[in-house]
């Protein structure tokens, strides 16, 4: 069975990666001040935003998007993608999540890894708080992919997006 949402998704991705500027490098990602003012420090939006900012000053991660299950972008952070049209491509891929696990006969899956090109993946990890799907988008360089680790970060975004008071670091 084939899914087409794949194909779409890739072509859309590598559309906006064109016409994109050129990435910014690592250290002026991890360097960049990011969508959390001193004020929002302590809301649900600025620990969200300082755990994306966390997750992309990792070696070779160049952005990160928490959407919601209809393509809502909910947080980002590096990056030179619109939020917008990542979100949008977040609920692209869930949907194909679904339709997996549909053909297998099985649950549907929760991560999915798209290979832009030689130098651009997008990780795609869905995850629930508070009742609610949300899609976790990284792009990452392919190196990084195959050792990026999503667990701690996104339960670390779940207790964000649930008002935990926690700190809300993620460990490098």
């Amino acid at each position: 069975m084939e899914f087409p949402e794949i194909g779409i998704t890739a072509s859309l991705l590598r559309g906006i990666m064109e016409r994109r500027p050129a990435a910014p490098t690592p250290a002026a990602v991890a360097a960049a001040p990011g969508p959390v003012s001193p004020e929002d420090a302590g809301t649900r939006s600025g620990r969200m935003g300082a755990i994306l900012r966390s997750l992309c000053g990792r070696p070779g991660v160049r952005g990160a998007l928490v959407a919601d299950a209809d393509g809502l972008p909910v947080a980002s952070h590096g990056g030179s993608v619109s939020p917008a049209q990542l979100a949008a491509c977040s609920s692209l891929l869930g949907s194909v999540l679904d339709d997996a696990g549909r053909v297998l006969e099985s649950r549907p899956a929760e991560r999915i890894s798209l290979r832009l090109s030689d130098a651009e993946t997008a990780l795609l990890t869905r995850f629930t708080a508070e009742g609610l799907r949300f899609h976790l988008l990284v792009l990452c360089a392919p190196s990084a992919a195959e050792r990026l680790e999503l667990a701690q970060p996104v339960a670390v975004l779940r207790r964000a997006l649930a008002g935990s008071n926690r700190p809300a670091a993620v460990d490098g």
